[in-house]
């Protein structure tokens, strides 16, 4: 998730404070694996775009954040891969999604990631499969199923070139 993503993430579920900064249950900062400048640069870019502001209370979200929330979120929406660490790669999965929907893309790139999927070229991944039954029906919901075609491999691909 990106830096936007986890801003966006922590000021629309935020319960608790230190200080006017949304912290963990424990008190604990949840951007610390951020550099306290890139932090500082990202939430000057929110503030000047009116997606946030800061008042006596902290940091939070305006309703144009929210409303860029709401229209944004599938962006990052995040499954938890359901295969093991050294599952066997079989399954090509290819797509060409256009340049107008980038974001999709770029979300379906993060996607592939945390499935444990290799890029073979930009568009072309190798990695486990069957794919998750709610990754398939969120692929329809985004409207980007007609981009993706999918193939299973006679054997494993460990990442070889030879």
């Amino acid at each position: 998730m990106s830096i936007v993503g986890d801003i966006f993430d922590e000021l629309w579920n935020k319960r608790f404070y230190y200080k006017g900064i949304p912290v963990n249950f424990f008190g604990i900062p949840r951007f610390r694996r951020y550099n306290h400048n890139s932090l500082k640069t990202t939430l000057s870019q929110l503030k000047r775009h009116r997606f946030i502001e800061k008042d006596e209370r902290g940091w939070s979200l305006t309703r144009r954040g929210r409303d860029r929330m709401k229209t944004a979120y599938v962006f990052f929406k995040k499954f938890v891969s359901p295969f093991e660490k050294n599952s066997p790669r079989n399954l090509l999965f290819m797509f060409d999604v256009p340049h107008e929907k980038r974001q999709h893309r770029d979300w379906l790139r993060r996607q592939l990631r945390e499935y444990d999927y290799i890029m073979v070229q930009k568009s072309v991944w190798v990695g486990p499969s069957p794919l998750p039954e709610e990754f398939r029906d969120y692929i329809k919901t985004i409207k980007i199923k007609g981009c993706i075609k999918t193939f299973r491999l006679a054997k494993g691909y460990n990442g070889d070139r030879s």
